[in-house]
């Protein structure tokens, strides 16, 4: 009688403090800090955002269709379903204060391969400056014409442009850093913009499908981020924000 008594709450208090383990690692596990990005591309395509983790990786190029693509910018794209909202973040050219050591690291590890998809070494960078996505667009000078053309123009603070008109209006990153991230910025908030405008029938990813040869997406299907828009557009009015560059206006 006395053993029974004596392991009986032994045995419970071993149990609750194995349970609360478990019970804390499947709390890390669901609601716990995101991983950086994982070690290859086709990881990141069965991993689903949490609702406040959806990121997208943007990245332009000169020309898609050249053995060397240069880079010219890279923007992380933070769906934000409930508010709704887009938020832009600069990471290339970059607003850290050695900016154009960053930007020379990041550039320097571009390359793609023959199905469009960036050198690990890129990435990688992305994941050492603690960065996360679940997906990436590749574009180049070509896309943003028939995209802004398809929206009907932009806004790059001078009035509405479209096609090779937004391109001529643009400052590359080899002129002016500071500058391209300005018209980028723009650019991007005006695609946003005009893409909220539109009716929801009509879709900016009914163009990006035939887009193929001037434009790449992997991770996560387009499907997903297509579904992610439309979601957003049923919630209300979307907001097109660069919360680290508020001197950016766009009408």
């Amino acid at each position: 009688m006395n053993k029974k008594k004596t392991w009986g709450p032994l045995v419970f208090i071993i149990a609750f403090l194995t349970f609360l383990y478990l019970g804390i690692q499947v709390g890390k596990a669901l609601f716990g800090h995101v991983d950086p990005a994982p070690t290859s591309i086709e990881e990141v395509s069965y991993q689903l955002p949490l609702a406040e983790n959806k990121f997208l990786l943007i990245i332009q190029v000169e020309n898609l269709n050249t053995e060397k693509a240069y880079l010219e910018g890279v923007w992380l794209v933070n769906f934000q379903t409930q508010e709704p909202a887009l938020s832009f973040f600069p990471l290339l050219p970059s607003q850290s204060d050695n900016g154009v050591e960053h930007d020379e690291e990041l550039a320097s590890a571009f390359s793609l391969d023959d199905k469009n998809q960036p050198a690990q070494e890129f990435f990688n960078i992305l994941s050492k400056r603690n960065l996360s996505w679940q997906g990436y667009i590749i574009i180049d000078q070509w896309a943003i014409a028939e995209i802004t053309t398809f929206l009907g123009g932009v806004d790059l603070g001078d009035g509405q442009r479209e096609g090779f008109q937004v391109i001529d209006k643009l400052h590359f990153r080899s002129q002016d850093r500071l500058l391209a991230r300005h018209d980028q910025a723009l650019l991007l908030k005006g695609i946003c913009f005009r893409s909220a405008e539109i009716s929801k029938e009509t879709s900016l990813f009914q163009l990006l499908n035939v887009l193929t040869r001037h434009l790449s997406m992997g991770g996560i299907s387009p499907s997903f981020w297509e579904e992610e828009w439309r979601s957003m557009k049923e919630t209300g009015n979307i907001t097109c924000q660069t919360p680290t560059l508020p001197d950016l206006t766009v009408k």
